[in-house]
């Protein structure tokens, strides 16, 4: 009974902890700034993270940020340049 229990709560937990990423990502849309710094918080501590890099390309491209998000896609690419992200990601960016 007390396993039971257990893996409950951590089933319970595991939906609530996603339930906020969705709500924090939802929210980075209406704040583009906030999405920023965090991911390169997040890349400051996951240098080769191509999701994030690659995120942060597309941020800075929409931003109008040419060589900020060129740099970012070129991190992304030096990890992995067969990555379907950086491949995708090539072409947005006009490379």
């Amino acid at each position: 009974m007390p396993l039971s229990f257990l893996l409950i709560c951590i089933s319970i937990l595991n939906q609530y902890s996603f339930s906020k990423k969705i709500t924090k990502t939802l929210a980075f849309e209406s704040n583009p700034e906030e999405e920023i710094l965090f991911w390169e918080n997040f890349i400051n501590k996951n240098p080769k993270y191509i999701d994030g890099l690659i995120r942060l390309a597309v941020l800075e491209a929409k931003r109008g940020n040419t060589k900020k998000a060129l740099n970012y896609w070129y991190l992304a690419y030096k990890v992995d340049p067969n990555a379907k992200s950086v491949v995708e990601t090539k072409k947005l960016l006009g490379l």
